[in-house]
């Protein structure tokens, strides 16, 4: 987080801790290691393996069909005909 310390900025803590974000290998980095997350793609990414988990076939399905609506959306974005 970005705060002002000495009436400058500076990067300061947090109100919520973000241990749980770090993933595993890189959580015994040095202090002042830099480590970008994202847990927005995180909790996506929980989400389709707890759906391949429950059921791999309608997981496979459910993702070929958003990666072709995504397909989709991207040509009428660009103006590609497929």
């Amino acid at each position: 987080m970005v705060g002002i310390e000495g009436g400058e900025f500076a990067f300061v803590s947090g109100p919520n801790s973000m241990d749980d974000a770090v993933p595993e290998a890189q959580r015994a980095a040095p202090a002042g290691t830099v480590i970008e997350t994202c847990p927005g793609a995180a909790a996506l990414v929980e989400a389709v393996a707890r759906r391949f988990k429950r059921a791999p076939r309608a997981a496979v399905a459910d993702l070929l069909d958003t990666l072709a609506t995504l397909g989709q959306a991207r040509r009428a974005d660009t103006g590609y005909a497929a």
